[in-house]
């Protein structure tokens, strides 16, 4: 059994006297009879060390004991064998052959695979684990032959020795879970029929898609992290039962640049109908990703929608103009008028002839006017407040951008695209806290330049600066102080 190497009861290392040869190849007195003269020069070619735990291992399968781990599924000699490849592969390089190691250190390699085996399947796959991640950062090519090295070459071509079996098998399972093996591809002689990992490479050759391109959409979708920048191709793998459904919409997507013209959208109107939320990208804009995504059936869809309502007695009705041409007529966004069609909210709905997507649909101008012209009654508007505080509007949009006239946010009632607005009591609050210069002087009997004169006499400035907003705006408070 060449893989007990050590002696357990003196703690020495085997030392190798000969080669048996015939007439006498069993007669172990005829081979020590050629160094009985000189026992002390085999002596010094040993190591002094205690027996490993596969040394032990083998001994006492000799003597029918049981180990009681995974490798009593094989027999003696493959048990000897699996581990000492898996401590090679393990410690060495996975290109190193087996022939060029010295007893000792098969002896530590042995004693190295053997751990591994020791802790069963969890233990090969722990290693197997290793392997792969030192092959990822070296950035080199993440194949099970590559990884592996002479140990997959060994399993691949050792005449079918049903022994070896069960670490085949293991191999094969933990690649299919593991690397981008796919459907169709042999594995250790036994063909693959499932495929749970894709590489950035192997969803590339399926979808046709751009490789940094497919990488940044993966990233944008949380299908791959931040880690796997700076990888080639095939070392970035994800998921591929997860993935599975953005692989198929993949295949049927386009970029913003694309759907314009699919859909018959103006360009500039493109960002209203995205800002609006009528048309919904796949995938938004990202830091991995600086384009919106869209998928064909979400265009379609859209586009249905606008055409819902159309009625065929309104079929090239001159009356009617495209949407475009309807927002110019009502001084609204070609979006606003979409939404009210996707709302069902217009009756002398029509279609051009020859035409499709969004020019094809026709809208009433004078149906669209009033149902976009409307206004919220709880919010003011610059001009309404201009006229209110007796200022231009010019001066209420400083105001608004000093922090002065606190504004909300909320959606447009038509457009629905969020908007600045002032409720009414903001503008009691600060007509009750600021008061103009002009409104001082009338309220004392006196002109403009004495006023400011005296209060800037009396150290009261004003709130603002005059050049930003036009004109002298002071606290209530402080001038009623002087």
């Amino acid at each position: 059994m060449a893989g007990v190497r050590t002696c357990e009861r003196h703690g020495l290392s085997l030392v190798e006297i000969s080669r048996p040869r015939s007439p006498h190849p069993h007669d172990a007195s005829h081979a020590m009879a050629s160094i009985l003269g000189d026992l002390s020069s085999v002596h010094r070619r040993t190591v002094r060390r205690p027996a490993s735990a596969f040394e032990r291992c083998l001994v006492g399968r000799l003597r029918n004991r049981s180990a009681g781990t995974w490798l009593d599924a094989f027999p003696l000699y493959a048990a000897w064998q699996v581990c000492l490849r898996l401590g090679v592969t393990d410690l060495r390089d996975a290109r190193t052959g087996y022939g060029k190691l010295s007893e000792d250190a098969l002896w530590e390699c042995e004693a190295a695979g053997f751990a591994v085996a020791a802790d069963g399947e969890d233990g090969v796959r722990r290693l197997l684990d290793r392997l792969q991640s030192s092959f990822r950062e070296q950035r080199r090519k993440r194949r099970e032959r590559t990884i592996l090295g002479p140990l997959f070459k060994w399993l691949d071509t050792s005449n079918g020795d049903a022994a070896y079996e069960p670490l085949r098998n293991l191999i094969r399972r933990h690649s299919v879970d593991t690397l981008p093996v796919g459907s169709g591809e042999r594995l250790l002689g036994v063909e693959v029929d499932v495929r749970r990992v894709h590489s950035v490479q192997t969803a590339h050759v399926g979808s046709g898609a751009e490789r940094a391109r497919l990488h940044a959409l993966l990233r944008a979708v949380g299908l791959v992290g931040p880690g796997s920048d700076g990888l080639t191709p095939g070392n970035v793998t994800f998921d591929a039962v997860a993935a599975a459904p953005f692989l198929a919409d993949l295949k049927d997507s386009m970029c913003l640049r694309e759907a314009v013209p699919y859909l018959r959208v103006p360009v500039n109107s493109r960002q209203d109908l995205i800002a609006s939320g009528l048309l919904v990208p796949w995938i938004a804009p990202s830091p991995e990703l600086r384009d919106h995504v869209f998928r064909r059936r979400d265009l379609d869809a859209f586009a249905a929608a606008l055409a819902a309502s159309a009625k065929r007695r309104f079929r090239d009705d001159p009356s009617l103009v495209d949407l475009p041409t309807a927002a110019k007529h009502v001084l609204r966004p070609s979006a606003a008028i979409a939404r009210l069609l996707i709302e069902g909210r217009l009756g002398r709905v029509g279609i051009r002839s020859g035409a499709r997507g969004y020019m094809a649909v026709l809208v009433d101008p004078a149906e669209v006017r009033p149902l976009l012209h409307r206004k919220d009654p709880e919010v003011l508007s610059r001009q309404e407040i201009a006229k209110r505080l007796g200022m231009t509007v010019k001066t209420v949009s400083a105001l608004w951008r000093l922090g002065a006239i606190a504004t909300e946010s909320r959606p447009h009632p038509v457009v629905g695209r969020a908007q600045k607005v002032v409720r009414p009591e903001e503008v009691e609050r600060f007509l009750a806290e600021y008061v103009k210069l002009g409104d001082v002087a009338r309220s004392i009997g006196s002109n403009v330049a004495s006023t400011r004169a005296r209060l800037a006499a009396d150290g009261v400035l004003p709130c603002f600066d005059p050049d930003v907003l036009g004109l002298y705006l002071y606290r209530r408070r402080d001038v009623a102080a002087v």
